[in-house]
């Protein structure tokens, strides 16, 4: 007797501990009873893994599992759409899920699990004896998913509380890599790290009086082997990462993003809320004091300015070269700078974007100058390209000129009307 192809898709919200050791424990559970049952061929076991129950989107493995199963999925939010591919065969007969969660926590699952029926696909929920080869599935499937997904929303419901009360209460809650700390996770005490403290305290020093930029402060860190606080070296982004970070002078501040309203629909975008609404408390060990904090701000403001909205560099003017200059040594972009040296005129200047993000080390190739390259391009427009487009504009004419006479040729010899159409297409074109 031919066997019943069966698969299985286990699930897990996280990476912590206890989570991976589900994880493990659902698959060994597929593994051992779907492999004891003679009558079964265990086809596959589908696994995502720290992927949460509310958003499709990145349920990589649940996605295949469908298409395996003859199913094309589109992620559209919480609305997704299962077209059934007829003309591919479903690798396997039934899907063994051991809790219904597992599957997800959105009623828009219903959709799939009626798609599957449509393709003679059956799934089994182990934890409540629910067979959808039955005819009574959906009602029991409808309950209860409507309930795992209200679990699920008040669970958000009761998170979201608990922060905004512990941050009332003064709560820390930072980055256990936060430079220049140190931070305990189960005491949840932060103390100040020495040796890293010094260094935050040796950034804003050369940025406030010595006028070093966040760029030039990271190269001198980097000359003199300071480690970096997580990369391998120091950059402008994280220099000024911690020029803006208002806990070094001991203010910590909760409340201050939020991903929105609509806790089913999961974003990676999140907004800030008006300051009204933020918690503020002076609970950090400071390394530096509240004016030196606010002398670096004004510094920093100072070299922007709001225009039409947006904070946007003292130079307005578009780039002319945007995107056009190609690093020759490791092929990435060559970005837009201005020196300002007063009382000289700004000098503007182009640089490697992966020299400028990672460092010499990465890549070398020398800054140029915007009167360099301008000269260059002059010289190339007085010589050398305009003997380029002469001898462009000879090869056309000449191109064009061998068109027209098969034209004629193909005319002259009776040719049909298609070919000499194609033809005339091409010499269009």
């Amino acid at each position: 007797m031919e066997k019943i192809k069966v698969c299985a898709y286990c699930r897990v919200s996280t990476s912590h501990d206890d989570q991976r050791n589900s994880f493990e424990s659902q698959k060994r559970y597929f593994e051992e009873e779907l492999g004891l049952n003679k009558d079964y061929e265990l086809v596959n076991i589908y696994a995502d893994r720290g992927i949460t129950g509310v958003s499709m989107k990145k349920r990589k493995q649940f996605i295949q599992l469908m298409y395996d199963a003859g199913i094309d999925v589109t992620v559209k939010g919480i609305n997704n759409i299962y077209d059934i591919n007829e003309d591919r065969k479903p690798l396997f007969e039934r899907i063994y899920i051991k809790d219904t969660s597992r599957m997800g926590r959105n009623v828009d699952l219903i959709s799939a699990v009626r798609a599957l029926v449509l393709k003679g696909v059956y799934v089994y929920f182990t934890d409540i004896n629910v067979d959808t080869s039955q005819h009574n599935h959906e009602y029991f499937l409808n309950n209860l998913l409507n309930m795992a997904q209200q679990e699920s929303i008040w669970k958000s419901e009761r998170i979201r509380w608990g922060k905004y009360q512990n941050a009332k209460r003064g709560v820390l809650n930072i980055s256990n890599k936060l430079y220049g700390y140190d931070y305990d996770l189960n005491t949840k005490e932060v103390t100040i790290n020495e040796e890293q403290g010094e260094i935050v305290k040796q950034i804003f020093d050369m940025y406030i009086h010595q006028g070093m930029g966040d760029r030039v402060i990271a190269k001198y860190l980097n000359e003199n082997k300071i480690p970096a606080p997580v990369k391998e070296t120091w950059n402008g982004t994280t220099i000024g990462t911690i020029l803006k970070n208002e806990k070094y002078y001991g203010l910590s501040i909760r409340n201050r993003f939020t991903y929105g309203d609509n806790l089913m629909a999961k974003k990676s975008t999140y907004f800030m809320r008006d300051e009204n609404e933020w918690v503020k408390h002076m609970n950090m060990p400071p390394l530096i004091d509240e004016e030196t904090y606010n002398k670096a701000q004004e510094i920093r403001q100072s070299k922007t300015r709001k225009y039409q909205g947006k904070s946007r560099g003292l130079n307005l003017k578009g780039n002319e070269f945007a995107g056009k200059i190609i690093c020759g040594n490791c092929g990435g972009n060559y970005n837009r700078n201005t020196f300002q040296n007063k009382p000289s005129p700004p000098k503007i200047f182009y640089n490697c974007a992966t020299k400028k993000k990672k460092g010499v080390h990465v890549c070398d190739n020398p800054n140029i100058q915007h009167d360099t390259i301008e000269k260059y391009l002059e010289e190339l427009q007085e010589n050398g390209i305009q003997e380029m487009i002469n001898i462009a504009k000879k090869s056309h004419v000449t191109m064009l000129n061998q068109i027209r006479r098969d034209i004629e040729k193909k005319i002259a010899n009776g040719n049909d009307d298609e070919e000499v159409k194609r033809i005339k297409t091409e010499h269009e074109q």
